[in-house]
């Protein structure tokens, strides 16, 4: 069974512990670790602190950064034909209120919308209205005793328009320069020929985990070399997948070189912290000099 929130194995079935998951599915506690700032958005220069927090050096890192946002930036970019449509749906619902939509702020885990009430007592008061991410309508400040409603689909997340007319303009088809990852959206980022240890929503499945080792770990038990890391990624490779099978030789030999041991063997644990994230803050602590146990 799927699991959303820990990354479980048969010797931690409750996941990592000690390990806050603050209400992201596994995948992006896996991507969180590079968020800096805590928005919801990974640039490349995050990306690049976060890989030379956990170790790799400043070439390396800049090379990674580039590569792996570049990759994924654009798949994870918020789908602003679902954001018309909503805005449509707010029109014809609520249009005789004739409020307008100011600007759109988040954090990680809520929607905040300014709007200014145009309409009835307090007309040009600027109201806030609050939505928890996933359900897709802000409810508006009526929750809090005021008289305006705003319905309006939130994908786009972190974008801070000015008005409608400029958020409309800013089409999702266009990729972004800034090479920007969405945390909300980095499931869509997901490619083939992997392990399918995460699934199409990035949440984490604990029998596709327990079948990497099952299947190649030969040598050590919960343990893999890295010849066997290696015909893991060609068991997994699908047919005509030429991007999934680079990136996934990639992913995991980039794993092999931060988390390998003296012995050259990647265990089990390092990878399941690796799914979670948890690994990334382990060896930012290690690299700190902080003396931190891998739970």
């Amino acid at each position: 069974m799927a699991r959303a929130l820990t990354a479980s194995d048969t010797d931690h079935p409750n996941g990592t512990p000690g390990h806050k998951h603050h209400g992201l599915s596994v995948l992006q506690q896996h991507v969180a670790f590079f968020d800096m700032d805590d928005n919801g958005i990974v640039y490349p220069w995050e990306t690049y602190a976060g890989l030379r927090a956990v170790g790799f050096n400043t070439i390396a890192s800049l090379v990674m950064a580039l590569v792996i946002n570049g990759a994924l930036s654009y798949p994870s970019l918020p789908d602003l034909e679902k954001l018309r449509a909503g805005t449509e749906r707010r029109k014809r619902d609520y249009g005789h209120l004739n409020h307008k939509l100011d600007t759109i702020t988040t954090t990680t885990t809520t929607v905040i919308v300014t709007i200014l009430d145009s309409s009835g007592e307090g007309a040009g008061q600027e109201r806030t209205a609050y939505e928890k991410i996933g359900t897709g309508v802000v409810l508006g400040p009526s929750a809090y005793g005021t008289n305006v409603h705003v319905g309006i689909i939130c994908d786009a997340l972190h974008l801070k328009p000015k008005d409608l007319s400029e958020l409309e303009a800013r089409q999702g088809w266009i990729p972004s320069l800034f090479l920007p990852i969405y945390m909300a959206n980095v499931h869509k980022t997901k490619h083939g020929s992997d392990s399918g240890t995460y699934d199409t929503e990035g949440r984490y499945m604990p029998v596709n985990f327990e079948n990497i080792f099952s299947k190649y770990s030969h040598t050590v038990p919960d343990k893999l070399t890295f010849r066997e890391l290696w015909d893991m990624t060609e068991g997994n490779r699908e047919a005509f997948d030429i991007f999934g099978w680079i990136a996934s030789k990639i992913e995991w030999g980039l794993l092999y070189v931060l988390a390998r041991d003296e012995e050259g063997f990647l265990s089990k644990e390092a990878i399941r912290h690796c799914f979670d994230g948890s690994l990334f803050e382990y060896c930012a602590k290690m690299q700190m000099g902080t003396e931190v146990q891998m739970g």
